[in-house]
């Protein structure tokens, strides 16, 4: 027989297990299994220079912890918060992108659990919360957040919002001194995230002003609050000083015409349109930074029984999904002033983000997750018949976000499988060697300047060679027969666009890379009036076998540059003017490369 204190015990353990925290152990638990399949591809990223910014700004300030974290982030940006913590990581964590992404995953479910227990505060319903969950846990966007393993920041912002909500709401309930303070904390926090992580008081003043309460008994506490609320306004008041004496003010058009804010109806629509497709897992603009599109991207290949091409799937399955939060919300209008709360959330988020040129999917993260309190809110109140609807819903959703995250298409993913092919066929092969530079040669510098070293500010390749030291530099091939670079042991020099270890720098180009060679014209003539590998425009098309032809080499016909485009070393196409061989006779074709020409063939044209 038990004696009471364990039989009190047992029964603490069965109040645990019959409460909302059993609910958000077995719903995280599934968030993070949902969570896992999702971002399985997001895993085999490797690192590109934006994820060293912060141990740049480190290394640049001397070693300087403090002098770091409070030092302009790629000279425009103020991220203190950001700053602080993603260097606390670099200290402790290996070099190694597996284990980042571990890390991007293990928050994220942190932030499951967390969104779960706003809810619960929120919401009665539990199958409003599950569902909600389930559509944030189903979000493409986490294959970002976790793949592009910079996004940690984008994961520690709603992370820090998520805890400042949550105290806050334990405040207006309990009125407990603690979680007023660890409200304040957590807001302060966020507050000195990025350079609209002040929003978080908008969220703050709403939920304290139309949570569980009335306009009219507003009017009654708004002193009392007042006062509560001031040191909100003292810690914006601070960031906006600090970040003026430290960066400056935000920047004009003229420095920077990406970030700089500026009004534009067709971007505020885009990016509206982007955003509202990605609560579906769809994608309609700018799939370089949306990713592939959902089931209408799995059957495009496949005839449609209803007539509609398989592209116009997804919009139909957009216009459903948008119909369906319409009906939903109409449903659940009693909610009335517990709507302000996720709107306002929404809005404060979102809302700076179209005011710049940049459209990003993980600017869509703390949206998204009110977006998602929204809708448990709006169930709610709802009709019960909508959770079937809303369970075929996340079934679609999950279905779209599945396809989408298995097809490689973000611009993160092509630049980490570039930074990893040179890891593999560079790095790798000369790690632990006291290495002084190296130097890559390649006529797409913007590209990889920014892939390998985040323009020069995120040291990705001395990070992950463990040099400190190590140089490294970008030269054009004509830079490099313009003045050499140096080449020794202990500094090497790597063709990118040739994928080829130069292992000796002569002065001659034709020693270097070979002799720019032309072997054989596809076709070699025709007879006057009459088109040669015709295009869909109409135009003729020139095709050339070649030896040593680098990027940027062109095809000349009859001393006329043609546009040409360049295939491999080995194989270059160009358009041919019609006018170029409306007379008969016999034209010399040759490359050209710089200063450099290669040998004459005869293209032949008939009477």
């Amino acid at each position: 027989m038990m004696d009471t204190k364990t039989d009190h015990r047992w029964h603490q353990i069965e109040d645990i297990l019959h409460s909302d925290w059993s609910e958000t152990v077995v719903l995280v638990l599934v968030g993070a299994i949902v969570l896992w399949w999702m971002t399985l591809p997001a895993f085999g990223a490797f690192f590109i220079g934006e994820d060293f910014i912060y141990l740049g700004q480190y290394w640049s300030h001397g070693d300087n912890y403090w002098q770091a974290v409070l030092s302009p982030t790629d000279t425009i940006f103020f991220r203190p918060v950001f700053s602080a913590i993603n260097l606390l990581w670099q200290f402790v964590i290996p070099p190694d992108p597996w284990v980042h992404h571990f890390r991007n995953f293990v928050f994220s479910v942190v932030n499951l659990m967390l969104l779960h227990r706003v809810l619960v505060r929120l919401v009665q319903s539990r199958w409003a919360r599950v569902v909600a969950l389930l559509l944030f846990a189903l979000s493409k966007i986490h294959l970002t957040n976790i793949g592009y393993i910079n996004c940690f920041d984008s994961i520690n912002s709603l992370m820090l919002l998520l805890l400042t909500v949550l105290f806050f709401l334990r405040y207006v309930k309990e009125r407990r001194a603690s979680d007023y303070v660890l409200g304040l904390l957590f807001c302060f926090l966020s507050i000195f995230t990025k350079d609209y992580g002040l929003v978080v008081v908008a969220v703050v003043v709403v939920l304290v002003a139309f949570h569980k309460t009335t306009p009219a008994r507003l009017k009654v506490e708004a002193g009392w609050w007042g006062l509560k609320l001031a040191p909100l306004l003292a810690m914006v008041l601070f960031y906006l000083g600090l970040r003026y004496a430290i960066v400056g003010s935000l920047p004009s058009s003229s420095v920077d015409s990406v970030y700089s804010p500026q009004l534009s109806l067709q971007l505020v629509g885009t990016k509206v349109l982007a955003f509202t497709s990605t609560l579906g897992n769809l994608s309609f603009v700018n799939l370089g930074a949306t990713g592939a599109g959902g089931l209408g991207t799995l059957l495009v290949f496949v005839p449609s029984r209803f007539g509609l091409p398989a592209d116009s799937i997804d919009v139909v399955i957009y216009i459903a999904l948008i119909a369906l939060l319409v009906g939903t919300f109409a449903s659940g209008r009693r909610a009335a002033w517990a709507f302000l709360l996720p709107l306002i959330w929404v809005a404060a988020y979102l809302g700076p983000t179209l005011l710049t040129r940049n459209l990003q999917m993980y600017y869509m993260y703390e949206p998204a997750a009110g977006a998602s309190v929204l809708l448990a809110v709006a169930l709610d109140r709802s009709n019960r018949r909508l959770f079937a609807a809303w369970g075929l819903a996340l079934i679609v959703v999950g279905a779209n976000g599945t396809i989408s995250n298995y097809t490689p298409g973000y611009n993160w993913q092509f630049a980490a499988n570039a930074s990893n092919k040179i890891y593999v066929d560079v790095l790798s092969r000369h790690r632990g060697e006291p290495l002084q530079s190296i130097t890559f040669i390649t006529d797409s510098k913007p590209f990889w300047q920014w892939t390998l070293m985040a323009n020069s500010v995120g040291p990705m390749i001395p990070a992950v060679m463990n040099q400190k030291a190590l140089r490294v530099n970008f030269m054009s091939h004509e830079d490099v027969l313009a003045k050499p670079p140096e080449l020794s042991p202990t500094n090497l020099v790597y063709d990118i666009d040739l994928a080829n270890e130069v292992t000796s720098i002569p002065v001659a180009r034709e020693t270097l890379w070979g002799a720019l060679g032309l072997r054989q014209l596809r076709p070699t003539g025709t007879r006057i009036g009459q088109g040669f590998g015709v295009q869909a425009n109409g135009q003729s098309a020139l095709a050339v076998d070649a030896d040593n032809a680098l990027p940027g080499t062109v095809i000349v016909f009859d001393g006329k540059p043609l546009e040409t485009t360049w295939g491999s070393v080995h194989w270059l196409t160009a358009l041919v003017p019609a006018e170029l061989y409306s007379k008969p006779g016999h034209y010399e074709v040759y490359l050209k490369h710089a200063s450099d020409e290669s040998n004459r063939l005869e293209f032949v044209v008939e009477p």
